[in-house]
């Protein structure tokens, strides 16, 4: 609610009473929730030298990787 108040100050106008009227009813069934966007190229469009730089991270993340036995192999996302 911090946000919303301070948008609120910006703005020039009161809202005490509505942000603190949601606060009180919504702090009891409202939760925090993250999003995120991801962006997947597909390798073909990539340029020969981007590929290289590609590989080489990947190299150098395996690398510093320990023995993960089985398990997803994170580094090699972009393959």
């Amino acid at each position: 609610m911090d946000s919303c108040r301070q948008v609120a100050r910006e703005m020039g106008i009161d809202l005490t009473n509505i942000l603190d009227e949601r606060l009180r009813l919504w702090s009891s069934v409202m939760r925090w929730e993250a999003g995120y966007y991801i962006l997947w190229t597909q390798r073909g469009v990539l340029t020969k030298e981007e590929r290289k730089q590609v590989k080489e991270e990947q190299a150098a993340m395996a690398k510093e990787c320990s023995g993960i036995g089985d398990a997803q192999k994170f580094f090699c996302a972009a393959k």
